[in-house]
């Protein structure tokens, strides 16, 4: 659960309201802590403290030393997210993205992510919700797409992606791959997976008046009054 205005805005103009969106990514992130928290605690492993940086620690109390190294630390951020662009784009270049998103569509599919937003939903696991959202919000203005399919989309995305930008940038600061990576992945598809078999289901009208935006469905309507 991070980035929450930004990502939350985005959720809703893709047509999921944004109460939802909150309390769903809320709870499942201190669903997801209290569990890893357990099963840390249980085996005994994580259990020391994190050594951060000398770089990342206040020394000098004084406001001109707060100031600089408030700057020391944006610089050093700064620095770190432009070696992860740097990174995705190489990542991209090379075919590896492709690869991966090639690797996932099977699993996608098997979830119930339609085939409308199959590829938005990969290309918002691999490089975040900014740009499988805005292209959600693209596609949905372009041509019609049930309410159903992008809300299990951005369910999915809300709780994994940026698959190597959010990975890289947790493991930078001191967080462990198994909660980053595996813990996140096997949650985020299981709970996506319990909710698309507990809405499936459900009445359209009912569905879309819980989860899905007024905006979106004058939108669909309008579309379908037009077709």
């Amino acid at each position: 659960a991070h980035t929450f205005p930004i990502e939350l805005k985005i959720a809703q103009k893709s047509g999921v309201k944004l109460l939802f969106m909150f309390a769903f990514r809320f709870i499942c992130g201190i669903l997801f802590g209290i569990i890893l928290h357990l099963i840390y605690s249980y085996f005994q492993v994580l259990q020391e403290p994190v050594h951060f940086s000398q770089t990342m620690t206040l020394q000098d109390t004084s406001w001109k030393g707060w100031i600089l190294h408030e700057l020391k630390n944006y610089s050093i951020i700064a620095t770190i997210i432009f070696g992860l662009i740097t990174l995705m784009r190489l990542l991209e270049l090379s075919g590896l993205l492709a690869w991966i998103n090639k690797a996932l569509r099977p699993l996608l599919k098997g979830l119930g992510i339609s085939e409308d937003v199959l590829s938005i939903t990969l290309i918002g696991l691999t490089l975040g919700i900014a740009y499988g959202g805005g292209l959600v919000i693209e596609e949905s203005n372009r041509k019609q797409i049930k309410p159903k399919d992008i809300f299990y989309s951005l369910v999915l995305m809300g709780l994994f992606h940026s698959i190597f930008e959010d990975t890289l940038l947790m493991l930078g600061v001191g967080g462990h791959y198994s909660g980053i990576i595996i813990f996140r992945f096997v949650m985020a598809f299981a709970i996506t997976f319990l909710v698309v078999r507990l809405t499936k289901n459900m009445n359209d009208t009912v569905f879309n008046r819980l989860f899905i935006t007024k905006n979106y469905i004058k939108k669909i309507e309008k579309l379908n009054s037009s077709t």
